[in-house]
């Protein structure tokens, strides 16, 4: 069922800044799916985005590509003026459909809440007519805490490397130093990570590891983190691209942003980064959503990459997909490194 009320904080013509949580809500958890562009989306025929930077709908199924566990979601729409407005939300999952609710809408403007179930990944799918999608955003459930109240427990440096691992006197973890990677103790294959962080230098560079060889340093996916971007410059990502169904080469394609070094939020060496949306020395939010081949990470809530690993399999993510569990790492790139991370939350979905 869904619970909704009226959206007072809407103003009367909600525009593209209100699809994104404010960076309190992002550092509560919440991301967004919706961020004015149907890029990230399938959509059926008669979507569009309005000049505001709306979503609206047509007579047909459209949703976020966006693979996710279970949590809470806030919908917020805006109704056609003289005409009646329906919504059906489904949960679409490998084995079928799951029919979250159906609205009708009575208010101009509404904010639907609902949740997802947690123990099984999904994507959410929407179809109605006369709405406008202002916002769509997720809470992840988090079932493991990896750091906060833990400190270092769990975790443990990859030998023989100049990085160091400390906890703090507020219960965080600091990385020191590079080269070097602290590794989880346990594996993880399919999950939403989010990790709370905090750069002690302008431009520091470090990374979130995944999927990764225990006890080896930096062998497996990397969500990066480096919070510097250059406005109205951009560069051209030069990125392989693979048959879906074969998983053979087929060529390269070119990505244009204006991240430096691929950016925070980007798959390194995959997929760069969107936009900028962390500060360096403020607290900010990794999510990673890693669930088979599909690959998604936001920063403060911001949307950065959808990405689907279309390479062959390895057993080692830097040459190819690998479906196979592995630790956490969290990089210590050179000398200068100086990151704070606040806490690890964790929804497994393996």
């Amino acid at each position: 069922m869904f619970l909704f009320s009226a959206l007072l904080a809407f103003s009367s013509s909600p525009s593209f800044p209100s699809a994104l949580p404010t960076p309190e809500e992002a550092l509560n958890g919440w991301i967004a799916l919706w961020d004015g562009t149907i890029t990230d989306w399938e959509v059926g025929p008669g979507w569009k985005t309005s000049p505001g930077g709306r979503l609206v709908m047509a007579n047909s199924k459209a949703g976020p590509r966006c693979r996710l566990g279970g949590g809470e979601w806030k919908l917020r729409t805006v109704t056609t003026p003289g005409k009646r407005s329906e919504l059906k939300v489904v949960w679409r999952q490998d084995e079928g459909e799951k029919l979250i609710g159906t609205w009708k809408a009575e208010e101009p403007k509404t904010e639907i809440s609902f949740r997802t179930p947690t123990g099984k990944h999904g994507v959410i799918c929407l179809e109605g007519a006369n709405l406008e999608i202002v916002s769509l955003w997720h809470k992840p459930d988090r079932t493991e805490e990896l750091i906060e109240g833990k400190g270092l427990s769990g975790w443990k440096l990859v030998p023989g490397k100049k990085s160091k691992a400390f906890t703090t006197p507020e219960g965080w973890i600091r990385i020191q130093d590079g080269p070097g990677d602290l590794q989880t103790e346990n594996t993880y294959a399919d999950f939403v990570a989010q990790l709370t962080l905090r750069t002690g230098g302008k431009h520091l560079n470090s990374g979130f590891f995944f999927r990764a060889i225990p006890g080896e340093q930096w062998q497996g996916y990397e969500a990066q983190i480096r919070n510097e971007f250059t406005p109205d410059t951009y560069r051209a990502y030069s990125i392989d691209s693979f048959d879906a169904k074969s998983h053979q080469p087929t060529g390269k394609i070119e990505v244009k942003s204006t991240a430096v070094d691929y950016g925070s939020g980007a798959i390194y060496r995959r997929m760069p980064a969107r936009s900028p949306a962390a500060q360096d020395n403020e607290w900010f939010t990794l999510t990673v959503s890693a669930i088979g081949r599909e690959i998604c990470t936001w920063v403060q809530g911001q949307p950065q990459v959808v990405w689907k690993d279309n390479r062959p399999e390895n057993a080692n993510a830097r040459q190819g997909f690998r479906a196979k569990a592995g630790v956490f790492g969290i990089q210590g790139h050179d000398p200068t490194t100086l990151i704070d991370f606040r806490s690890l939350r964790v929804l497994k979905l393996d």
